[in-house]
């Protein structure tokens, strides 16, 4: 599972990634995932970080999205994200 956090707070994008850790370890304890579950954690700082490889094919499972980036709004990339055919979630 590739998971992608993007705010321009870095404070805030290492407290996600890490209730993310958190939740995953304890579904694996739980056994409600198997324990070779994979997954790959991608930080973004700014909305160019984040446009620049989707529009270059990258492939996120799942997107976390701070609404107002200092470098644009999040809403212009939920909307541009919604053309991509392979996107699945965001929040």
């Amino acid at each position: 599972m590739r998971i992608c956090i993007c705010d321009d707070n870095k404070e805030t994008c290492s407290e996600i990634e890490r209730l993310l850790n958190e939740f995953f370890s304890d579904k694996i304890k739980q056994k409600t995932i198997n324990s070779d579950f994979e997954k790959e954690i991608i930080k973004c700082y700014s909305g160019t970080s984040l446009s620049n490889p989707l529009l270059q094919g990258e492939y996120f499972d799942l997107i976390f999205l701070d609404i107002q980036l200092e470098d644009m709004l999040g809403f212009e990339i939920a909307n541009a994200l919604r053309d991509i055919p392979f996107f699945l979630s965001l929040f």
